[in-house]
Protein backbone atom coordinates (compact mmCIF):
# COMPACT_ATOMS: atom_id res chain seq x y z
CA UNK A 1 0.00 0.00 0.00
CA UNK A 2 1.54 3.29 -0.77
CA UNK A 3 -0.65 6.38 0.44
CA UNK A 4 -3.79 8.22 0.29
CA UNK A 5 -4.29 10.43 -2.47
CA UNK A 6 -6.15 13.52 -2.47
CA UNK A 7 -9.45 13.24 -5.10
CA UNK A 8 -10.78 16.29 -6.22
CA UNK A 9 -9.14 19.96 -6.08
CA UNK A 10 -11.84 21.30 -3.65
CA UNK A 11 -10.40 19.18 -0.67
CA UNK A 12 -7.10 20.12 -2.18
CA UNK A 13 -7.23 23.74 -1.25
CA UNK A 14 -9.57 22.98 1.59
CA UNK A 15 -6.81 20.81 3.26
CA UNK A 16 -3.68 23.23 1.74
CA UNK A 17 -0.03 21.48 2.35
CA UNK A 18 -1.39 18.13 3.19
CA UNK A 19 0.32 15.44 1.70
CA UNK A 20 0.47 11.90 1.01
CA UNK A 21 -0.97 9.37 3.78
CA UNK A 22 0.11 6.36 4.31
CA UNK A 23 -2.64 3.68 5.09
CA UNK A 24 -2.17 1.31 7.69
CA UNK A 25 -1.91 -2.12 6.22
CA UNK A 26 -3.77 -4.97 8.73
CA UNK A 27 -3.85 -7.58 6.07
CA UNK A 28 -1.80 -8.55 2.53
CA UNK A 29 -2.07 -11.93 0.86
CA UNK A 30 -1.82 -12.36 -3.12
CA UNK A 31 -6.00 -12.14 -3.38
CA UNK A 32 -6.85 -10.28 -0.84
CA UNK A 33 -5.61 -7.10 1.30
CA UNK A 34 -7.12 -5.12 4.10
CA UNK A 35 -5.87 -1.63 5.34
CA UNK A 36 -7.73 0.58 7.84
CA UNK A 37 -8.34 4.15 6.95
CA UNK A 38 -9.62 7.20 9.36
CA UNK A 39 -12.47 9.45 9.16
CA UNK A 40 -11.44 12.80 6.83
CA UNK A 41 -14.21 15.29 5.41
CA UNK A 42 -13.27 14.72 2.01
CA UNK A 43 -13.24 12.41 -0.46
CA UNK A 44 -9.67 10.44 -0.94
CA UNK A 45 -8.20 7.52 -3.16
CA UNK A 46 -7.07 4.77 -1.94
CA UNK A 47 -3.64 3.81 -4.37
CA UNK A 48 -1.99 0.93 -4.66
CA UNK A 49 1.04 0.62 -6.57
CA UNK A 50 0.33 -1.93 -9.08
CA UNK A 51 -1.02 -1.95 -12.20
CA UNK A 52 -4.94 -1.64 -12.79
CA UNK A 53 -6.63 -5.17 -12.76
CA UNK A 54 -10.24 -4.84 -13.19
CA UNK A 55 -9.97 -8.42 -11.41
CA UNK A 56 -9.29 -6.32 -7.93
CA UNK A 57 -12.35 -5.19 -5.86
CA UNK A 58 -12.97 -3.34 -3.25
CA UNK A 59 -15.44 -2.30 -0.25
CA UNK A 60 -15.51 -0.50 2.80
CA UNK A 61 -16.54 -0.84 6.17
CA UNK A 62 -20.00 -1.73 5.41
CA UNK A 63 -19.39 -4.34 2.74
CA UNK A 64 -20.63 -1.32 0.15
CA UNK A 65 -17.96 -1.58 -3.02
CA UNK A 66 -15.92 1.30 -4.09
CA UNK A 67 -15.61 2.77 -7.57
CA UNK A 68 -12.28 2.11 -8.87
CA UNK A 69 -9.85 4.42 -10.77
CA UNK A 70 -6.84 4.38 -12.28
CA UNK A 71 -3.89 6.59 -10.77
CA UNK A 72 -0.88 7.97 -12.74
CA UNK A 73 -2.24 6.16 -15.78
CA UNK A 74 -1.40 2.60 -14.88
CA UNK A 75 -2.05 2.09 -10.95
CA UNK A 76 -5.65 0.71 -9.08
CA UNK A 77 -6.93 2.97 -7.11
CA UNK A 78 -10.24 3.19 -5.25
CA UNK A 79 -12.34 5.95 -4.03
CA UNK A 80 -12.81 6.19 -0.08
CA UNK A 81 -16.09 8.45 0.46
CA UNK A 82 -15.94 11.01 2.89
CA UNK A 83 -16.94 10.01 6.52
CA UNK A 84 -15.49 6.90 6.04
CA UNK A 85 -13.90 5.38 9.08
CA UNK A 86 -12.77 1.68 9.82
CA UNK A 87 -11.55 -0.95 7.17
CA UNK A 88 -11.33 -1.55 3.50
CA UNK A 89 -10.81 -4.81 1.68
CA UNK A 90 -9.72 -5.49 -1.46
CA UNK A 91 -10.39 -9.12 -3.29
CA UNK A 92 -8.99 -11.19 -6.48
CA UNK A 93 -12.40 -13.09 -6.59
CA UNK A 94 -10.97 -14.78 -9.69
CA UNK A 95 -7.58 -16.25 -8.10
CA UNK A 96 -9.04 -19.13 -6.94
CA UNK A 97 -10.97 -20.34 -10.63
CA UNK A 98 -7.35 -18.99 -12.15
CA UNK A 99 -5.05 -21.52 -9.84
CA UNK A 100 -7.57 -24.25 -10.51
CA UNK A 101 -7.29 -23.97 -14.00
CA UNK A 102 -3.77 -24.02 -14.09
CA UNK A 103 -3.19 -27.29 -11.83
CA UNK A 104 -5.79 -28.61 -13.28
CA UNK A 105 -4.08 -28.09 -16.87
CA UNK A 106 -1.27 -29.44 -14.98
CA UNK A 107 -2.84 -32.79 -13.94
CA UNK A 108 -3.95 -33.42 -18.26
CA UNK A 109 -0.62 -32.76 -18.82
CA UNK A 110 1.27 -35.44 -16.43
CA UNK A 111 -2.06 -38.18 -17.68
CA UNK A 112 -0.83 -37.27 -21.20
CA UNK A 113 2.86 -37.87 -20.41
CA UNK A 114 1.69 -40.92 -18.27
CA UNK A 115 -0.45 -42.55 -21.60
CA UNK A 116 2.96 -41.97 -23.68
CA UNK A 117 4.35 -44.91 -21.65
CA UNK A 118 1.66 -47.72 -22.40
CA UNK A 119 2.80 -49.51 -24.97
CA UNK A 120 0.64 -49.63 -28.12
CA UNK A 121 -1.03 -52.62 -30.05
CA UNK A 122 1.23 -55.32 -31.12
CA UNK A 123 1.64 -55.65 -34.82
CA UNK A 124 -0.88 -57.82 -36.77
CA UNK A 125 -3.38 -56.92 -33.43
CA UNK A 126 -5.77 -54.97 -35.91
CA UNK A 127 -6.12 -53.23 -39.39
CA UNK A 128 -2.73 -50.94 -39.88
CA UNK A 129 -3.92 -47.11 -39.65
CA UNK A 130 -2.37 -44.57 -41.36
CA UNK A 131 -1.34 -41.64 -39.55
CA UNK A 132 -2.06 -38.37 -41.05
CA UNK A 133 1.41 -36.76 -41.49
CA UNK A 134 1.68 -33.01 -42.50
CA UNK A 135 4.08 -32.17 -45.26
CA UNK A 136 7.18 -29.20 -45.27
CA UNK A 137 5.31 -26.38 -45.95
CA UNK A 138 3.31 -27.16 -42.50
CA UNK A 139 6.54 -26.75 -40.74
CA UNK A 140 7.23 -23.22 -42.40
CA UNK A 141 3.80 -22.52 -41.52
CA UNK A 142 4.59 -23.03 -38.11
CA UNK A 143 7.39 -20.99 -38.12
CA UNK A 144 5.49 -17.81 -39.85
CA UNK A 145 2.61 -18.48 -37.22
CA UNK A 146 5.60 -18.40 -34.66
CA UNK A 147 6.75 -15.05 -36.20
CA UNK A 148 3.71 -13.43 -35.85
CA UNK A 149 3.26 -14.33 -32.52
CA UNK A 150 6.35 -13.31 -30.84
CA UNK A 151 7.93 -11.60 -33.64
CA UNK A 152 11.66 -12.77 -34.26
CA UNK A 153 12.47 -14.14 -30.79
CA UNK A 154 9.58 -16.90 -31.79
CA UNK A 155 11.37 -16.59 -35.45
CA UNK A 156 15.14 -17.94 -33.71
CA UNK A 157 13.14 -20.57 -31.05
CA UNK A 158 11.44 -22.07 -33.79
CA UNK A 159 14.82 -22.55 -35.78
CA UNK A 160 16.27 -23.74 -32.69
CA UNK A 161 13.30 -26.20 -31.70
CA UNK A 162 13.59 -27.52 -35.30
CA UNK A 163 16.89 -28.24 -34.64
CA UNK A 164 16.31 -30.26 -31.75
CA UNK A 165 13.83 -32.15 -33.32
CA UNK A 166 16.43 -33.19 -36.64
CA UNK A 167 19.26 -33.78 -33.96
CA UNK A 168 16.51 -36.55 -32.30
CA UNK A 169 15.57 -37.86 -35.17
CA UNK A 170 19.33 -38.35 -36.24
CA UNK A 171 20.09 -40.39 -32.53
CA UNK A 172 19.81 -44.31 -33.00
CA UNK A 173 17.02 -44.89 -30.77
CA UNK A 174 13.61 -47.07 -30.92
CA UNK A 175 11.12 -45.23 -32.20
CA UNK A 176 9.09 -45.51 -28.95
CA UNK A 177 11.65 -44.18 -27.09
CA UNK A 178 12.12 -40.93 -29.45
CA UNK A 179 8.09 -40.28 -29.66
CA UNK A 180 8.27 -40.35 -25.21
CA UNK A 181 11.17 -38.03 -25.46
CA UNK A 182 9.40 -35.75 -27.86
CA UNK A 183 6.52 -35.87 -25.35
CA UNK A 184 7.90 -35.51 -22.28
CA UNK A 185 10.22 -32.51 -23.96
CA UNK A 186 7.16 -30.44 -25.23
CA UNK A 187 4.77 -31.33 -21.87
CA UNK A 188 8.12 -30.40 -19.93
CA UNK A 189 8.56 -26.75 -21.32
CA UNK A 190 4.48 -26.39 -21.40
CA UNK A 191 4.40 -27.20 -17.36
CA UNK A 192 7.39 -25.19 -16.56
CA UNK A 193 5.71 -21.57 -18.07
CA UNK A 194 1.88 -23.16 -15.72
CA UNK A 195 3.84 -23.49 -12.73
CA UNK A 196 5.64 -20.14 -13.28
CA UNK A 197 2.42 -18.63 -13.48
CA UNK A 198 1.14 -20.79 -10.41
CA UNK A 199 3.97 -19.45 -8.19
CA UNK A 200 2.82 -15.79 -8.43
CA UNK A 201 0.48 -14.51 -11.65
CA UNK A 202 0.08 -11.03 -10.11
CA UNK A 203 3.43 -9.84 -8.65
CA UNK A 204 5.38 -8.91 -11.96
CA UNK A 205 6.06 -5.08 -12.52
CA UNK A 206 3.39 -4.83 -15.50
CA UNK A 207 0.69 -6.43 -13.34
CA UNK A 208 0.64 -10.04 -14.68
CA UNK A 209 3.68 -12.54 -15.28
CA UNK A 210 2.16 -13.80 -18.02
CA UNK A 211 2.78 -11.00 -20.00
CA UNK A 212 7.04 -11.83 -19.50
CA UNK A 213 8.89 -13.37 -21.84
CA UNK A 214 10.04 -16.43 -19.73
CA UNK A 215 6.56 -17.90 -19.07
CA UNK A 216 5.42 -16.87 -22.79
CA UNK A 217 8.74 -18.47 -24.36
CA UNK A 218 8.63 -21.34 -22.63
CA UNK A 219 5.04 -22.18 -23.58
CA UNK A 220 6.13 -21.58 -27.31
CA UNK A 221 8.85 -23.92 -27.26
CA UNK A 222 6.47 -26.44 -26.01
CA UNK A 223 3.96 -25.89 -28.28
CA UNK A 224 6.69 -25.50 -31.29
CA UNK A 225 8.38 -29.22 -30.43
CA UNK A 226 5.04 -30.34 -30.61
CA UNK A 227 4.51 -28.88 -33.95
CA UNK A 228 7.72 -30.12 -35.22
CA UNK A 229 7.45 -34.02 -33.84
CA UNK A 230 4.67 -34.02 -36.35
CA UNK A 231 6.76 -33.75 -39.37
CA UNK A 232 7.74 -37.51 -40.44
CA UNK A 233 11.33 -36.86 -40.22
CA UNK A 234 13.75 -39.33 -41.41
CA UNK A 235 16.43 -41.08 -38.93
CA UNK A 236 19.24 -40.35 -41.65
CA UNK A 237 19.52 -36.86 -43.28
CA UNK A 238 17.44 -35.26 -40.81
CA UNK A 239 14.87 -34.44 -44.19
CA UNK A 240 11.17 -35.28 -44.17
CA UNK A 241 10.25 -38.44 -46.02
CA UNK A 242 8.33 -37.96 -48.25
CA UNK A 243 5.00 -39.38 -48.07
CA UNK A 244 3.88 -42.18 -50.86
Amino acid sequence: MESLVLDTPASAAAEAGARDQPARVLSWTPDRRVVSVDDAAADRVLVVPESRNNGWAATGPDGAPLRAVTVNGWQQGWVIPAGTDGTVTLRFALNAPYRIGLFGGLALLLILAALALVPGARPGAGAAVRAWRPGVLAGLGVGAAAFALSGWPGLVLWAVTGGATVLLSSLHLPPERRAALRVFGASGFVLAAMLWLATGPWHAESGYVGHGPWPQGLALVGVLLMAWSTLPWSRSGGRPRRRQ
